[in-house]
C-alpha cells in the first residue's frame, strides 16, 4: 500500500471539529460497509442496527437510529465538506473523507 503525504491546512481541521461525536461514528461506520462492498441499503441496514445494539448495551443516551437519519448525516456530512458518497455502478457506492 503506497501512503500518501498532504499537507493539511487549517480550514480542515476545521471542517472535521465541526462534525458532532455521534455524526463521526456513523459517517465511519458507513464507509467501513461500503468498503466491505456492502450495497447502499445493505450499509445503512447494517450500520443502523449496529448502532442501536451499542445503545442498548452501552447505556448510551444517543437517540435511536433508522435509515432516514443516516442517510441525513451523510447529506450534511457532505454540504460540511467533510465526505462524499459517489456511486460506482449499479448499486455499488463508494464514500470519501475530503
Amino acid at each position: 500500500m503506497d501512503l500518501k503525504v498532504i499537507e493539511v491546512s487549517k480550514e480542515d481541521y476545521t471542517r472535521l471539529a465541526v462534525m458532532e461525536f455521534e455524526e463521526t461514528m456513523i459517517i465511519s461506520a458507513m464507509y467501513a460497509e461500503l468498503e466491505n462492498n456492502a450495497s447502499l441499503s445493505e450499509a445503512l441496514q447494517n450500520v443502523v442496527h449496529s448502532f442501536n445494539e451499542f445503545n442498548e448495551m452501552s447505556g448510551k443516551e444517543f437517540e435511536t437510529l433508522d435509515k432516514f437519519k443516516v442517510r441525513k448525516i451523510l447529506k450534511s456530512g457532505e454540504e460540511k465538506g467533510y465526505c462524499k458518497l459517489v456511486k460506482q455502478n449499479g448499486n455499488s457506492y463508494s464514500l470519501y473523507y475530503l
